[in-house]
């Protein structure tokens, strides 16, 4: 039963409280807006109690509530009963009831939306300040629709046996809806299999491991993380081979391959294409081929299962969730004052730690891992496997088995990369007029194929730089080697967009593009990150064990733009390691004529009249237990010239900003010329540039940047021994045997590279690393305005120059 006071709350009311709120909020209607907001609940502590004990169900729930504590500034412990009190004692109002979205779109003081279920009762305690003090949740049964004013009232209820039939008929639903109605997503039809895939089998019969040559048909395919004791039994290898052809042990398989089996069964398809069982674990040769073709594989697949919740292929993925109580109460609410008995929803606890997609995206395990990045981005749908329920994600929408959406505004469609990923597959309403296009699809008014051309690989550069390569470089790889191999298949699909979209010519180039080749080099070293100059050249994002950093404002609203000073790019060297265009490299270069200006560091700064703090430099190295070292930058006129100086100080710290100089009888202090700054572009109110330091082949330590005299080297040796190390824990044949078949062609590119020094000196070529990012932006004038202080191209002091970066 309820007290009289908690029977007259009910839904609709509710709505209409918010709606006026919001109304009055934007209009400024009332002085304090919560006095409408809120359904007033009972005044007094007192009035909860009597209640509760004449068996209102939900003020007990609100009784128990109330004896819960909370943390007050300082650390101090307080119950909420005893801040209830409190509040009577002052003349406070006591409870208010409100209605919200579980997962909410915008602030607090949101406009009602139709787009996001309305599911929690939250009950305020006002006083001196807003505490929440209980939340409940709305909940219907799967198939019940609740709705007031045109907005969706409830969530669904979870079933917490993700391997469920329930779960599977969810599953089923979505590829349904999908295939039938979505305008944006590709035709499930028949495609060309993989080189090989599982049978699934039945229940009375094993799964085996089928050679397809060249057969077509629809398949799925597994996305996991890799790690957990895994038996060479359970992987394809040239003991395993003839066995697996025949039967498939499924119970002996590891629960993350069992499971996929399960899951590929329940929904009625016959294939299933997991790594590490279908490519020979134990040759390199079969890993060259078909590494070339992972990316087509998760592409051409009708279905990709994401083992969400799993952080190694120990894990499982059909779960039961133990912890599940949502249930508890036999509690409902009215819908509207006059509802029948069918017109309730229930109230059920609210659990606080409840899983949402956009949480195991961003933190989950397959967030962590670099293969896993290429396997979101090209799967058409994806089914996602949670802790607690199921998710899904095609390129039309995205949905929960609870119902619920996502809570950031721009998650309407896809969560990450929609521009690439519209890109990848063709539309099925292009033949089936009977789709539905998604409402959260822009549409641009110019639609020339000019003009498309133009902003589809203008956006693609983007989203290539600003979102894929830095969230790619932030994940771990188990074999550092695979830097390149695991975003093979994003480069062939950019590759393809670029050409076809104004760029015909363009070439990738060791995690560049030709036809974009400045915006690519303008990254820097996140904090942790460790450069792995073995790998990579030191231009190239790659050579980092850890997180990237393009500045914010380099891909904004402002494209690059044309100077007399800007590098030229006239050709460039890549040697592969192996069969994969975009695969594992050898070596790479970069020629250029460019614009170089000496740089010099100083003992100390000296404000002056003349020059000022113009940016500062990024060094790629890191000073051990410091950090990452950044530089403040100066510019300092010289006679007729100029040339840039740096402070051994932090720029992060009270150097001048606006007329800091230094002064020329201190020139003199400054160090030894070691670095040149390159020029790479322009753009509105910054510019960017590269520091290099000349190479000489034979050397064999790097400087970590800074002064020479700082002491600070790096051994290369050193650090292709640490990478050594790491990849010796894992499949040592593989590289052994790839060791001795390249022992021909390491003796031809060393003979290679000596004739090519040979001719750079001739031709008067300087060979330089990059050991550092800088960043030039404008001068600063007071507190609200900014123009450029320098017109880059017309500072004296840079000097061409034919180089070759390395």
């Amino acid at each position: 039963m309820l007290c009289a006071l908690c029977d007259s709350i009910n839904v609709t009311d509710l709505i209409l409280l918010a709606k006026a709120n919001w109304e009055a909020l934007q209009h400024r209607q009332e002085a304090d807006p919560y006095i409408s907001r809120r359904w007033n609940h009972h005044s007094r502590y007192n009035e909860i109690v009597s209640a509760a004990e004449a068996g209102c169900e939900l003020c007990k729930v609100v009784e128990r509530a109330l004896d819960r504590v909370f943390v007050l500034d300082g650390g101090i412990v307080k119950t909420y009963k005893a801040e209830m009190l409190e509040i009577e004692e002052e003349g406070g109002r006591g409870l208010d009831v409100e209605i919200q979205a579980e997962v909410k779109r915008g602030g607090a003081n949101e406009e009602v939306e139709k787009e996001s279920a309305y599911d929690k009762l939250v009950f305020y305690l006002r006083g001196r300040s807003e505490k929440a003090v209980l939340i409940l949740s709305l909940q219907k049964r799967r198939g019940q629709v609740k709705s007031v004013e045109g907005i969706e009232i409830g969530h669904f209820a979870l079933d917490p046996n993700l391997g469920s039939e329930t779960n599977f008929g969810i599953a089923q639903d979505w590829i349904n809806t999908c295939s039938s109605t979505h305008y944006e997503c590709p035709m499930i039809q028949d495609r060309p299999l993989p080189t090989r895939v599982i049978h699934v089998g039945s229940d009375a019969q094993e799964p085996y491991l089928l050679s397809t040559h060249g057969m077509k048909g629809r398949y799925i395919a597994l996305s996991h993380c890799w790690g957990g004791r895994i038996s060479d039994l359970s992987k394809l290898n040239k003991t395993t081979a003839k066995t697996f052809g025949k039967k498939i042990a499924l119970m002996g398989l590891p629960p993350n391959f069992r499971d996929a089996v399960l899951i590929t069964r329940g929904l009625g398809v016959q294939f299933l294409w997991i790594d590490c069982l279908c490519i020979m674990q134990d040759s390199s040769e079969d890993w060259e081929v078909e590494s070339k073709h992972m990316g087509d594989v998760y592409r051409d697949a009708t279905l990709t299962i994401a083992a969400a919740a799993s952080s190694n292929s120990t894990g499982g993925i059909l779960k039961i969730f133990p912890d599940y109580d949502l249930t508890g109460l036999s509690i409902s609410l009215k819908l509207s004052k006059d509802s029948p008995p069918e017109d309730h929803i229930d109230l059920v606890l609210r659990d606080n730690h409840r899983e949402q997609l956009d949480h195991l995206l961003q933190d989950g395990p397959l967030a962590d891992r670099g293969w896993t990045f290429q396997e979101e981005i090209l799967s058409a749908r994806t089914l996602y496997y949670g802790r607690m329920q199921i998710y899904w994600q095609c390129l039309h929408d995205h949905a929960s088995a609870d119902g619920l959406r996502s809570r950031a505004p721009f998650y309407q469609r896809a969560f990450r990369y929609e521009r690439i990923r519209d890109q990848i597959h063709e539309p099925q309403g292009l033949k089936k007029p009977d789709t539905i296009k998604s409402p959260y699809v822009f549409v641009d008014r110019d639609q020339t194929p000019s003009a498309i051309q133009k902003r589809t690989s203008a956006n693609i550069i983007v989203e290539y730089h600003k979102q894929m390569v830095v969230d790619y470089c932030s994940r771990h790889l188990s074999f550092l080697r695979d830097k390149f191999p695991a975003f093979s298949g994003i480069v062939t699909l950019v590759r393809d967009i670029l050409q076809s979209n104004g760029y015909p010519s363009s070439k990738y180039i060791a995690g560049i593009w030709t036809s974009h080749f400045r915006e690519g080099l303008v990254w820097y070293y996140g904090d942790d990150a460790v450069p792995s100059v073995e790998r990579a050249p030191t231009w190239s994002w790659a050579t980092t064990n850890g997180k990237v950093v393009f500045h914010p404002s380099t891909f904004a609203s402002n494209p690059f733009q044309s100077t007399s000073i800007d590098p030229e790019l006239l050709s460039h060297r890549v040697v592969l390691a192996g069969q994969n265009p975009y695969g594992e490299i050898n070596d790479a270069l970069l020629e250029i004529q460019g614009s170089l200006m000496v740089a010099r560091g100083m003992d100390r700064v000296v404000a002056h009249r003349n020059s000022m703090c113009c940016g500062y430099i990024h060094w790629d190295t890191r000073v051990t237990g410091k950090g990452r070292r950044t530089n403040a930058l100066f510019v300092c006129r010289v006679g007729s010239s100029a040339m840039f100086l740096f402070s051994p100080q932090d720029e992060k710290t009270s150097l001048p900003r606006a007329s800091a100089n230094m002064d020329k009888q201190n020139i003199h202090k400054a160090n030894n010329t070691r670095y040149k700054i390159m020029f790479v572009a322009t753009q509105t109110r910054q510019a960017h540039g590269l520091i290099l330091k000349e190479y000489a082949t034979n050397q064999d330590t790097m400087s970590k940047g800074g002064d020479e005299d700082d002491g600070e080297k790096i051994e290369v040796e050193s650090q292709a021994g640490d990478e050594a190390a790491n990849e010796a824990d894992g499949d040592q044949n593989l590289d052994v045997e790839a060791q001795a078949g390249n022992k021909d062609r390491v003796k031809h590119e060393a003979q290679d590279e000596k004739n090519e020094t040979e001719t750079r000196a001739a031709v008067n070529i300087t060979t330089y690393r990059r050991v550092g990012y800088v960043r030039l932006y404008s001068k600063h004038v007071n507190v609200t305005k900014f123009y450029d202080a320098y017109n880059w191209a017309d500072l004296e002091g840079w000097k061409r120059e034919h180089l070759v970066l390395i």
